[in-house]
C-alpha cells in the first residue's frame, strides 16, 4: 500500500514538475517575444511617419506649382523600405520562437496528460463503467466532464 501511495505521490511530483516546466516555457517565449513586438511597433510608427512625410512633399509641391523633389521622395522611400524589412524580420523571428517554443510546449502537455491516464493498478482501470472523457484547455488532462469541478493535473476551474 505504501508504495503505491508513493508512486503516486511522485507522479503528483512530477506532474507539478511538467507543469512548472510548461509555464516556464510559456514565460520564455512570452519574454523573447516582448521586445520583438515593441520593435515591430516601432518599425510600424517610423514607416506611418515616412509616408506622411512623402504625403506632405507631394502636396506641397503640387499645391506650389513645383516640380516634385525625387531625391527627397527617394530618401523617403528607402527609409520607408529599411522599416518594412526591420518589420518583416522581426515578425519572421515571432513566428520562429512561436512555432519552436509551443511545439515545447505541447510535448509537455502531452507527458502531463499522458501521466492523468489509468494505470493498470488504479481504480479507473478497473472500472466496468467507460465515462466521457473531455480534456483540460489549459494542461490536457483528460477529465470526466460531470463529475469534475477542477482540473487534476493544474488545478484551473473547468467551466
Amino acid at each position: 500500500m505504501t508504495s503505491l501511495f508513493n508512486k503516486l505521490l511522485d507522479r503528483d511530483n512530477t506532474s507539478k514538475e511538467l507543469q512548472k516546466e510548461i509555464d516556464n516555457t510559456e514565460f520564455k517565449k512570452q519574454s523573447l517575444i516582448s521586445p520583438l513586438q515593441s520593435d515591430i511597433n516601432a518599425a510600424q510608427q517610423k514607416i506611418n511617419e515616412a509616408l506622411r512625410r512623402v504625403g506632405l512633399v507631394v502636396y506641397e509641391r503640387h499645391v506650389s506649382c513645383m516640380p516634385i523633389d525625387e531625391v527627397a521622395l527617394q530618401k523617403l522611400y528607402d527609409e520607408i523600405s529599411k522599416h518594412k524589412r526591420i518589420f518583416s524580420e522581426k515578425e519572421a523571428k515571432i513566428q520562429e520562437f512561436t512555432t519552436r517554443y509551443e511545439e515545447e510546449i505541447d510535448i509537455l502537455k502531452a507527458s502531463l496528460a499522458s501521466m492523468s491516464e489509468p494505470t493498470p493498478h488504479s481504480k479507473a482501470a478497473t472500472t466496468s463503467i467507460d465515462y466521457p472523457k473531455a480534456y483540460c484547455t489549459n494542461c490536457g488532462t483528460s477529465y470526466v466532464p460531470k463529475d469534475d469541478l477542477f482540473c487534476t493535473g493544474c488545478g484551473r476551474k473547468i467551466e
